[in-house]
């Protein structure tokens, strides 16, 4: 074999063998993500949440008690989101936090809505 069909070789072996371990030992892709990617798909969550409520930035922003524009800043994932705010928000938009730390961005977020 060549260097070229050696590398496609291992690639293809190593992409079966990290499918087989997924599958083994049921590891999410949520553990491979460093922690800003998780801090910015949590942040895409909260958009996403508040998009299907069709609640605006400034809505949610003055029920917490913050500007638009600091607001704006944690969903785009600009400024670090404390664990009070994360509360404030999910109670906003009537949802769990839970559901808001899911790191599944291949699939819309299943909203669990508080009752």
């Amino acid at each position: 074999m060549n260097k070229i069909n050696e590398t496609k070789h291992d690639g293809q072996f190593a992409s079966l063998y990290f499918s087989c371990l997924s599958t083994i030992f049921r590891i999410e892709k949520s553990y491979l993500m460093t922690p800003n990617a998780k801090a910015k798909t949590v942040a895409n969550n909260i958009r996403r949440v508040r998009e299907f409520r069709s609640y605006t930035q400034d809505y949610v922003a003055s029920k917490i008690g913050i500007s638009q524009n600091a607001y704006s800043k944690l969903e785009l994932g600009f400024h670090k989101l404390s664990l009070d705010r994360l509360f404030q928000i999910a109670e906003v938009l009537d949802i769990e936090c839970v559901t808001l730390l899911q790191h599944d961005d291949e699939e819309i977020i299943q909203l669990r809505v508080i009752r």
